[in-house]
């Protein structure tokens, strides 16, 4: 499983009624329980995003309990960013070969990166994942998303929308 996680500067808007929550507080919080909730069998990595994207480890690992301590602790750190590279992550997650699930927690809207307009890269993870067939399950915090629920759709995923 990669999971990748926008770490942008929309990411700094208010979501739910605590004025102090971010769309990234959510991300974060809903990442780190279902972290603590997987089986030390699976493995997984994180890819956080925005202009830039940065994977935590170079490949998935296991969730031993050294492992999974450090992806823990790792979610804690994200700072806010810039642009949003929603396709750039994508891509990243992609390059390895064990990946077979990605969960894409956003606000949704693609700002930097090679490609921004949500019909192309509609198109282009269509053309990538013909061979791969990675399933892509897309968490929309903040902003109900047309573009996550297409790509949710197209890969046989699941679209969730966080207010």
């Amino acid at each position: 499983i990669a999971f990748l996680i926008d770490h942008s500067g929309s990411m700094r808007a208010q979501v739910g009624t605590d004025k102090n929550y971010t769309r990234l507080d959510a991300a974060k919080e809903k990442l780190a329980a279902v972290v603590e909730a997987l089986p030390k069998t699976h493995q997984c990595n994180m890819v956080t995003f925005e202009t830039g994207v940065h994977p935590m480890w170079k490949e998935l690992r296991k969730l031993t309990d050294t492992n999974r301590t450090e992806f823990l602790d790792a979610i804690k750190k994200i700072p806010f960013g810039g642009g949003t590279n929603t396709f750039g992550a994508m891509l990243e997650a992609f390059e390895d070969s064990e990946v077979d699930t990605i969960y894409l927690l956003t606000d949704g809207i693609p700002t930097s990166g090679t490609i921004t307009d949500p019909g192309e890269i509609l198109d282009q993870l269509q053309r990538i994942n013909r061979t791969r067939q990675i399933v892509v399950h897309c968490i929309a915090i903040g902003l109900d998303s047309d573009l996550l629920k297409d790509i949710a759709t197209i890969t046989g995923g699941e679209y969730k929308y966080v207010r």
